[in-house]
Order: C-alpha cells, then structure tokens, then sequence
C-alpha cells in the first residue's frame, strides 16, 4: 500500500508498524500530529529510489532541489532546519549546516518513514517547529537476504545499490550501500525557445554544471541480551561532491563546486522494555561533516577563485523514559545534550572561525485517558543554547492538546504548542552569510483536525497556524549574491490539508491530498510597519494524486500527478517561478520471485516552466532499472 495514510493513529495508543519501545513514539505523537506513514512497499520502490521524491508526495510537503542537487524538504512553511529528523528514535542531521540529505539513505534498509506535521514531541529536543520525520530501519525476521539494483536515467546517470540482512530471534544485521554517478539533469525541451534574456546563461538540454556523484554506506545491527534489554548500534558513511549550476532567474555567473561533501553518523542505542515498570531508551551519538566549496572561473572552470572549507563534529546522548502511572495516566520523561564544533576557513578573506556551541534540552509529558473517549495530552520542555562567546538562551515550551473519540465517525484532535529553532552554526558563523547576533526562532502552533475511515475509504484532515517570531532569514540579494543572516520579527505560516484514500480494489490503490499554504513574513526590503511579503519557495497550493495497481502476471503500474503553484524564487522580490503540473508514469514486471524490472518517466508532459538551480523540477526524466533480491526479505 503507498503514502499509508494513519487515518486511525489518533485513536491508537500504538500504531500497527512502531515498535512499543519509548524511543520510537512518545504520548504527545501517538496522540495529537498529523501523521502520514510511508510503508516499505513506497520505500524500496525502483522508480522512487530516492527518499526525498517518496515524502514530496505527503501533505503538508513541498520538496525542492537546491544548488548541490540535494533535496531541502520544507513542512507547513517552515524550512528543513526546522523540521526533526531522527533514524530509530536518534536526532541526526549535518552539525554544521543543521540539514540531512534524505537520499543518503539507504531506501532497502528502511521499514518506514513517518512524516509527524504539527504538534509533535517535545521529549527529542528543540527545532521540531514544524514537525518531525521519522526513519525505521528495516526488522528481518530469520535468515539471510539480500538486495541488488541499479537504475539508469537519461542524461547519463546511474544509481546502483547494494544491501543485505540477516536476522533471528537475538539479532539482525543490515548492511547497504549506494553509489549515483550523474551528468546532469536535463531542462524541459521548450526551454531553448525563450529570448535570451530569460535563458540565463542556459541554451536548453542538460543543465550546465549540474553533475553529481555520491556514495554511501549504512550498518545497523542489534542484540537482545535478554527479554527485555536491547543493544543497537547504526554507523552511516557519506562522500559527495556536486556542481552548482547559475540561478536561470538572474544573471549570476558564478560557477561554484562542493568537492568533498562528506559526512560520518553513529550512534549506540540501549533499550529496556521493562524495569520496575518503565520503558527505557539511552543513546549515544557523534556526526561529523566537512565539505569544502569551490568558486571556479566562469571562462576557465580549472581556475579556483576562492575556496571556503567547514569541518564540524558532534558528540551526545539522550535518556528517555516512559511508565504507566495508572490505567488512564502515562508519563514521559527525557533529557538530551550535545556538544557542536565547527572549523571554517576562507581563502578569499583568509579568515578563520572555530565556533562551537551547547545545546541541552529536558522535558516532561502525559497523557490523561480521562474517559472512555476524551484524552488530555500536555507537556513542557526547557531548551538551552550555550557558548560560541554568545549570552545563554533558554527558551520554554509548552504544549497542550485533546482528543475526542467519536467511534465509527472518527477522532477529533486539537493542540497549541510552543517551539525553538536555536540557529546553526552556518548561519552563525558562515564567513558570507554568518551573524553571530542572531536569536533563536520561535513559534506558537494551533491546529484542529479529524481523521475517519468509513468502509475503505480514510480521511484526514487539519487547519494549522504558526505565528513565528525572529524567523531567521538567509536568501541572496537582488543578484542572488549571499547576504547575512538575519532575524524577521514577524511571520505567519497558515493553512489547511485535506488526504484521501481508497481502496475500492485490493489489487488497486487510489491516493489524494491537498495542501493550501498562507506563508508571509516582514519585507526585509521595504522595512515598512505592516508590510509582508511571501516567503520564498512555499507554493500556496500544492495538490498530489496517486494511483497504484497490481496486474496479472506479476505487473504493475503507477501514476502521479502533481500541481504546484506559482511561487516566490527570493524573498521580498518579484521574481517568481511559474507553476507546474506534473505526470510521472511507471510500470514494473516481476520476472520472478527473485528478478524484477521497472520503466517510467518522471514530468511526462514535460511542461515549460522557470527553473532556478533546478527547482521546481527537471525536465522529462526517462528511467529504467532492474533489481535482483535474494528471499525472504524483511518481512
């Protein structure tokens, strides 16, 4: 089944596909966000290979590819920084730029993605404003299996993966890998036909300087030392290097390279299903990253002008615990700490930073099952940003909702919060576009929503508004040219989303959602009183549609469609980006239990709109790939 929406986990204290341990789902999760599970049946998808192209398709979503072809997964408004990503219940993100690129994982290595809009807990720490984004490593049940695939696009690019399991009752072991070798993107084929002067620098055909490479290799394994007492270790390896084409919207020539990009993930978990009375989680973990920018000489791309080079670590740990006081009360507790270096040089300014800062979080939440169908959720977290020779900031945040079970009409829920987004260390101490005198974000979010299922048909739906404070601002200038960081006293992020799905067949799957998004902040150019302006890249209509059939004799066949309104290339500026409509199309044959293939084309209408360092997407992009699993897997 895809795009699975969890119409019903509102009214489930545990989701069918969550494990019951407390490093998975907290009381205010399985209670009051909005929620879209995303099943390994999407997940290990050949023509969605690429993670970031699987959530693009969730409400409340809007995916977009920046200048280094790694995808920025904005939520409800709010940036990627500002949304919680977390690989079995442990943070994990860039320590230095306070990102993840989603396609470094591997997608055979995953069970599911869980995408939490809204509401979502407060027990793993600050800058889940917008929500959280959840990835569960996959759970093989016995024996040995493996995974082998490799797809081909059109303007030369190749994506071969590599993965294999093993499991028994004690323990598994998941081992992957990932190597993408690409030339380029193409631009839609209408492209060329512009004047001049809206080309850009671009001619059609591939884009100009947009290849790629990366690899990456994933290692999870567990051991049950007894019934209840887990021990999990992850370890995620990454090397890219990628071209940044010029914006297609403004005359900017400058050609810029990261060579490398690399970034090291581990963590050590340990988990107690039961001591006297409590579920239990601590983890430890440490990222690195370091990436090394590039500006070339637009005549002579052998010339280096400048070059900025950033290598940052991280070291923490969580302690997580849950109980269940009485028959209606749960409790949740946990605490986090982490400690963030960074060392940056310019060769431009020979300049040379080593910031670092702290950042400590505590927090408590519950759940009273007050009666049969009314339940209260609440809680509160005390958030701490330290060091880096600025002042201590510390920073509350509430959080209260509701839930009312109406039975077979579905569950209502409602909830307020408050939440931090403490700036990274990029936006503080970037040579370009750094201000160490920024202040933490912060927001207060209302929503209201109701999820039903009648027969086989699901509905979801919310209203959401975000009124933020200090909204931390970094688009270029009128040139594109970086600018520092800055804070916008004021913002409002505002909407609604409405998902459908129905299964009238179980050979047939039929999915829809909408999303209508009201984003604006105070003009940073016009600094009139009053004056907004719409924040860049956050289309106020997004509207995505699904359907997936199997065949007979192992065939199978997917359609999407997409629509995406215009939108705000840079911010406080009128230079916009058209609108899209897309169609991708897919079929897929098992040649065996063992041997599959799958053809498909991504746009395939190949439509002319603005594009500006590839975004919204690329032009008509043919695919096909083959894939060889040794059974069983991980069911």
């Amino acid at each position: 089944m895809s795009l699975a929406l969890v119409a019903a986990a509102v009214a489930n204290d545990k989701p069918a596909g969550v494990p019951e341990n407390v490093v998975y789902a907290t009381p205010v999760d399985r209670s009051l966000a909005a929620r879209t599970l995303i099943d390994q049946t999407d997940v290990g998808n050949l023509g969605k290979s690429d993670l970031a192209d699987v959530v693009d398709f969730a409400p409340g979503m809007n995916v977009r590819y920046g200048g280094r072809g790694q995808p920025r997964i904005d939520m409800r408004g709010f940036d990627q920084r500002a949304t919680l990503f977390t690989l079995d219940g442990v943070p994990i993100y860039e320590p230095y730029n306070g990102i993840i690129n989603f396609n470094l994982f591997p997608a055979e290595l995953l069970d599911s993605i869980e995408i939490v809009r809204g509401s979502t807990s407060s027990l793993y720490g600050p800058n889940g404003m917008a929500g959280a984004i959840r990835l569960r490593s996959a759970q093989p049940r016995g024996g040995i299996s493996g995974d082998v695939s490799t797809t081909w696009r059109d303007s030369n690019t190749w994506d071969a993966r590599a993965s294999a399991a093993a499991g028994n009752p004690l323990g598994r072991l998941l081992i992957g890998g990932r190597y993408l070798d690409s030339g380029g993107f193409p631009l839609s084929e209408d492209f060329d036909d512009r004047p001049p002067p809206q080309r850009r620098l671009e001619g059609g055909g591939q884009r100009n300087h947009s290849d790629r490479r990366e690899w990456s290799v994933f290692a999870n394994g567990s051991y049950a030392i007894s019934d209840a007492l887990q021990v999990r270790a992850t370890v995620l390896e990454s090397k890219a290097e990628a071209a940044i084409p010029s914006r297609t919207t403004s005359f900017n020539p400058r050609i810029r390279r990261y060579e490398p990009q690399e970034l090291t993930h581990a963590h050590l978990a340990l988990e107690v299903a039961e001591w006297l009375g409590n579920e239990l989680a601590a983890a430890f973990f440490y990222s690195r990253y370091r990436e090394e920018e590039r500006e070339l000489d637009p005549d002579d791309l052998e010339t280096v002008l400048a070059t900025i080079e950033a290598e940052s670590d991280e070291v923490g740990g969580l302690l997580r615990g849950e109980r269940r006081i009485t028959d209606s009360i749960t409790l949740a507790l946990a605490t986090q700490l982490r400690y963030s270096r960074a060392d940056v040089r310019d060769s431009l300014s020979r300049s040379q930073v080593e910031p670092y800062f702290t950042t400590f979080s505590a927090a408590i939440e519950g759940k009273w099952e007050a009666t049969e169908h009314l339940a209260l959720v609440g809680g509160i977290s005390a958030d701490l940003q330290a060091g880096g020779d600025r002042s201590d900031e510390w920073q509350p945040n509430p959080q209260l909702g509701a839930t009312y079970d109406f039975e077979r009409w579905g569950v209502t829920r409602v909830s307020v919060s408050r939440k931090t987004r403490f700036p990274t260390l990029r936006e503080l101490y970037d040579p370009l576009q750094g201000n160490p005198d920024l202040d933490a974000e912060s927001s207060w979010s209302y929503e209201i929503g109701h999820a039903a299922r009648f027969a086989d048909v699901g509905v979801n739906l919310a209203l959401f508004r975000s009124d933020v404070d200090d909204l931390i601002e970094s688009s270029g200038g009128r040139n594109g040219d970086p600018q520092p960081a800055r804070n916008l006293s004021d913002a409002v992020l505002q909407g609604a989303e409405v998902a459908l799905d129905w299964t009238p067949l179980d050979a047939l799957a039929l999915r829809a959602n909408y999303t209508y998004l009201d984003a604006k902040a105070d003009n940073r150019l016009t600094e009139t009183a009053g004056d907004r302006a719409e924040i860049q890249h956050r289309p106020r209509h997004r509207a995505n549609a699904i359907a997936q059939a199997s065949l007979p004799l192992g065939f199978t066949a997917r359609f999407e469609t997409q629509y995406i309104s215009g939108q705000v290339d840079r911010f406080g500026t009128a230079v916009d980006l058209d609108d899209a409509f897309l169609i991708n199309a897919q079929a897929g044959f098992d040649l065996d239990r063992w041997l599959s293939i799958v053809v498909g084309a991504d746009n395939l209408l190949d439509e002319d709109y603005e594009e500006a360092i590839g975004m919204p997407r690329p032009g008509r992009w043919f695919y096909t790939g083959i894939r060889a699993r040794l059974p069983s897997s991980f069911e």
